[in-house]
């Protein structure tokens, strides 16, 4: 939109379609200039302007699908953006995602995925946190951390892959799922725990025949070798050797 100057006879640019930054100042300059009077158009997807006649063809965030004017599309559906002097601003993110809203990057603003051994435990979610010790998470998403199964343990934080929860050792089970130490595997009745020297695993050492009581229980488990079912303590006298930690009769 031109229109006439009474006083200088020249015209003046003074307002331009969507999608076009009106420009009337050499580049660095605050003053008018005549010969520098365009509606410039932006460019699309990269950039996006609010007001034409005020405002200036900014970089398109992260976040948005921009198209040369007001109008964007979000990437993540759900996320919600306002207009505020001019400049596009994100002020939520669906559930689970980080929001992500540098304090002078508004270009990199943008709903973003936790990654791989981190989850959202917040909303608004402004920081990914590592996984806890009996969970895992293998790759970017916006779900939260898996639980190690049944019969395996986990203790460490900001896991990736359920390869890393470790599986109890041979007869030894849980009593469910996301156990966070080694100790939460305990052994079969049918067994009992030995901890072999020089060694910090425990292990489930088959309960000897003779030591085994009428409900196939292993005597061994308890201190004075009492059977439960019974109430009658097993046969002989037991020891524990030293290097291996089994017991034997002698």
């Amino acid at each position: 939109n031109w229109t006439l100057d009474d006083r200088t006879d020249e015209y003046h640019l003074r307002s331009c379609d969507d999608g076009h930054e009106l420009v009337n100042k050499l580049a660095g300059s605050t003053e008018f200039d005549h010969n520098s009077q365009q509606c410039r158009p932006c460019a699309s997807p990269s950039q996006y302007i609010i007001d034409p006649n005020v405002d200036e063809c900014t970089e398109c965030p992260k976040g948005l699908i921009c198209q040369g004017t007001a109008e964007y599309t979000p990437v993540v559906s759900g996320s919600t953006w306002q207009a505020v002097d001019g400049t596009l601003k994100l002020q939520s993110c669906p559930e689970g995602y980080l929001m992500v809203r540098p304090e002078n990057g508004d270009a990199d603003q943008e709903c973003a995925l936790c990654p791989a051994g981190s989850e959202c435990v917040t909303q608004p979610c402004t920081e990914c946190t590592p996984c806890g010790a009996g969970h895992y998470k293998d790759s970017a998403s916006s779900g939260v951390c898996g639980v190690c199964p049944k019969d395996t343990y986990n203790d460490q934080t900001g896991k990736q892959s359920i390869n890393d929860c470790t599986a109890c050792s041979t007869n030894a089970f849980t009593d469910g799922p996301g156990k966070t130490i080694a100790s939460d595997c305990v052994c079969s009745p049918s067994t009992y725990p030995t901890e072999p020297q020089g060694s910090d695993a425990r292990t489930c050492t088959t309960c000897p025949f003779g030591a085994r009581c009428l409900d196939q229980t292993c005597g061994l488990n308890a201190g004075d070798l009492v059977c439960v079912d019974s109430g009658k303590r097993i046969v002989g006298n037991w020891s524990r050797d030293e290097t291996t930690d089994r017991k034997s009769v002698v």
